[in-house]
């Protein structure tokens, strides 16, 4: 079952951006993996329908989805993906983040948001 998951996520991660119903499925994903005992798989698939939010620019949304990763994240766990999600939106960083990365926030920042500006090029067929 995890690893149709895993899939599930890959899929939705390889199709962010696109107009392939990525926010119903990530809603249909996180039901079956909660209803599986798979809690831990709801902070990933937030911060993939955030990165798809931010390859299409839907600050509205991105932001709803950034509140949904805090509350899924509120116990510590997995709180990184609220400051990576933030990135790649190019949102400022929490400022109650206690989040230290090897390299500095502003590097690992530009790394987040360069995934999104690439997949953008991609879409729009820039080499």
């Amino acid at each position: 079952m995890l690893t149709g998951h895993t899939r599930a996520v890959a899929a939705l991660i390889r199709d962010a951006g696109t107009d392939r119903d990525i926010t119903d499925r990530a809603t249909v994903l996180h039901t079956e993996s909660t209803a599986a005992g798979l809690p831990w798989l709801t902070p990933l698939i937030q911060t993939t329908v955030a990165f798809h939010h931010s390859i299409r620019g839907a600050q509205d949304d991105l932001t709803a989805t950034i509140d949904r990763l805090r509350e899924a994240t509120a116990n510590g766990d997995f709180a990184y993906y609220v400051d990576i999600a933030t990135a790649m939106g190019d949102l400022p960083q929490p400022a109650d983040s206690a989040i230290q990365w090897l390299d500095d926030a502003h590097t690992v920042r530009e790394r987040w948001r360069a995934l999104v500006t690439a997949r953008q090029d991609h879409l729009r067929g820039v080499q």
